[in-house]
């Protein structure tokens, strides 16, 4: 079975995730998760781009044995 893992940090160093997810998601999942929980990264952050002020992301899928 795949996972699918986010991690990533912020820009002042602050981790972000891990996330699990059972498939791959989409960049609007990303960024919707990331908004919700993590909203003072993206408060004055528009010219940024769609991620805010989070400068590293990585999802890669992880093989589980169950």
């Amino acid at each position: 079975m795949k996972v699918w893992i986010m991690h990533g940090m912020t820009e002042s160093g602050d981790d972000v995730g891990p996330y699990a997810f059972a498939s791959e998601p989409t960049v609007d999942e990303q960024i919707a998760i990331l908004k919700r929980d993590l909203p003072c990264e993206f408060e004055d952050a528009e010219d940024l781009g769609p991620f805010g002020y989070i400068s590293e992301l990585t999802v890669e899928p992880v093989e589980v044995i169950a």
